[in-house]
């Protein structure tokens, strides 16, 4: 079996995506999500190494979703004594916030008390920007899934690591398996557990990799599972952001709602008919696909003028917008102003556990009020504003915000997802004509006949929620891809913030420059702390504070790339890319440079 964990690899649908027009991006992305449901095929990549490469569709997995929605529904039955917890860092703990959220929102509609929680690595702040030196901390992860549960009965934890890499995760499964008593662990993510990540963990006795056997020993006796359907390979290599999260959403969004189910009319609905519900809405954004390829290239358009993309919504779908906002720094390389996103109603909408932390500094004042006060009087033609609406009409809102937006210099866009049974020319002549809209529509009779009529907007909110991270996704995706930020479909600029990106990092450099793994972590090293001969005290220090030097600094990674491929001093590389500061063509002018030689 290649080490490589499987959502570390390169998917090789989308090799050449770095090249591809805005509309053949949005076909790549959707094409590569398919496999979340029917697995992916390796046989591409000329490997055999897996056994299972079924996805979500996978009667395993659908076992899995069935048992654990049984544990929910148990949990229902006395919510002030029990909790269920969701937790992961970076992506899987801004879904786990949602998630909580979501289905808070279920049991408020039912008159009963909250009993779902989250728990995301660094805090509240982490849910708009990257706090990623915690995920590396087992005993913090632990210490805090404690405080959340204190005198709790039964708690069914789920904790969410992608790549069955976050530390984090980890130190909370391990005391979970110690206490079984009160608590039902679940692990989930998208690797075999045999590729979970086996470096050893600063101030901790065990590797992820030990935590996971244990796990995969106990639930053959023990009331506990890891739930690991193989999805593929990212579209972007190694950014879960996409698929990973778009996995977790799924199955959190199906066990729940199912537990919900048997909790109230005793039985499940079909858990098959319910994924494929969201396939169909995969096909749905496949036929907006030329109305999302002009919204990315607007917003690619905006990155190269060095201007901004801003989200503006409300409810979960603005949330939404917000998270992939959020993301975009640490999978780009960007700043914390290129991509923002505003909430109507702000902190008070969002229903955070820290509730208002805007007093943290400007990139956490998330209110529409903030962006009118702050951003509006600022707008150029550099920058563009995307309106998230749902439902039969433009939200009264977003109006007269739109008409201001679109009355200056900025461009504007509106992602409108609706039901198939509406029309929307009818629907949304509110807005004017000129304006780039992307109007998905969602299979409302499919949804309908897995729902029936009781509780159909909460349930019909899941898909519209899908539907805006798919959207969403794409386009930051695209503009970045327009950006040069990605290389074949490597993120070659991230931002070096946690141990599983300095060791992606490492990758990067010893895959495009035909290095040793050894040399291509002394280039990175050498970019890192910005000389060419590194101290002793330097190549021994812990990675933890390779980090620490490397979380503010941008270019890392292709300071080290250049250097590798040219075998350059560091002063050399960062004149080649001042020279050409799109990275993918600074990289292809090296390479093909190295190639004359």
């Amino acid at each position: 079996m290649s080490s490589l964990p499987v959502t570390e690899r390169s998917n090789p649908l989308t090799a050449n995506i770095d090249i591809s027009l805005p509309e053949d991006i949005v076909s790549l992305l959707q094409h590569c999500d398919r496999e979340i449901f029917h697995g992916w095929d390796n046989q591409t990549e000329g490997q055999k190494d897996l056994d299972q490469l079924k996805g979500l569709l996978d009667g395993r997995t659908i076992r899995l979703v069935e048992k654990i929605a049984g544990e929910v529904a148990n949990l229902l039955r006395k919510p002030s004594d029990n909790l269920i917890v969701l937790s992961g860092c970076g992506t899987s703990g801004r879904l786990a916030f949602l998630t909580a959220r979501t289905f808070n929102k279920w049991l408020r509609e039912l008159d009963m008390p909250e009993c779902f929680r989250y728990v995301i690595a660094g805090g509240d702040k982490a849910l708009f920007t990257s706090q990623e030196a915690p995920e590396d901390d087992p005993v913090l992860g632990a210490k805090k899934l404690q405080e959340v549960c204190a005198g709790k009965k039964k708690v069914l934890y789920i904790g969410i690591t992608c790549g069955l890499s976050a530390s984090f995760v980890a130190g909370q499964l391990d005391f979970c398996m110690d206490n079984l008593d009160t608590y039902i662990p679940v692990l989930m993510g998208f690797n075999p557990v045999d590729l979970a990540k086996n470096l050893p963990i600063e101030n901790w006795s065990k590797t992820i990799l030990e935590v996971c056997k244990r796990l995969e020993n106990l639930q053959k006796t023990k009331n506990c599972c890891i739930i690991n359907p193989i999805i593929g390979p990212e579209p972007i290599t190694g950014s879960s952001r996409m698929k990973g999260g778009t996995a977790t959403k799924i199955l959190l969004d199906v066990m729940f709602a199912q537990g919900f189910s048997l909790f109230k009319e005793k039985q499940l609905r079909n858990t098959e008919q319910f994924l494929e519900t969201y396939l169909t809405v995969n096909e749905a954004i496949g036929h907006c696909r030329q109305y999302i390829g002009a919204v990315i290239n607007l917003a690619g358009q905006c990155l190269r003028k060095h201007g901004h993309i801003y989200y503006i919504g409300a409810d979960s779908l603005g949330i939404l917008a917000m998270i992939d906002a959020s993301e975009c720094p640490p999978t780009f390389g960007t700043s914390l102003d290129g991509v923002r996103g505003f909430l109507i109603g702000g902190f008070d909408e969002l229903r955070n556990q820290e509730g208002n932390i805007s007093v943290l500094g400007r990139h956490f004042s998330i209110a529409v009020d903030d962006f009118q006060s702050t951003i509006l009087p600022n707008l150029q033609n550099s920058d563009i504003v995307i309106f998230i609406n749902h439902g039969s009409a433009m939200n009264t809102s977003l109006l007269p915000l739109l008409a201001t937006v679109q009355n200056g210099p900025a461009e504007s866009a509106v992602i409108h997802i609706m039901n198939s049974e509406q029309s929307g020319q009818e629907k949304m002549k509110e807005v004017p004509k000129t304006t780039n809209k992307i109007t998905v529509q969602l299979p409302w009779i499919q949804i309908q006949e897995l729902f029936g009529p009781e509780h159909l907007d909460l349930s019909f909110k899941l898909f519209a929620e899908i539907a805006t991270k798919w959207v969403c996704n794409a386009v930051t995706t695209g503009a970045h891809i327009m950006q040069g930020k990605v290389y074949q479909n490597y993120m070659v600029d991230l931002r070096v913030s946690n141990n599983k990106l300095f060791h992606r990092a490492v990758r990067i450099v010893e895959t495009f420059s035909g290095c040793n793994k050894e040399d291509a972590q002394e280039y990175l090293l050498k970019s890192i702390y910005g000389t060419d001969v590194l101290t002793g005290q330097q190549t021994t220090a812990n990675v933890s504070q390779h980090i620490l030097q490397a979380t503010s600094q941008e270019k890392v990674v292709p300071t080290a790339l250049v250097c590798a491929i040219l075998k350059c001093s560091l002063l050399e590389a960062q004149k080649h890319l001042a020279e050409e500061p799109v990275i993918r063509s600074a990289i292809t002018s090296c390479l093909e440079k190295k190639n004359v030689e």
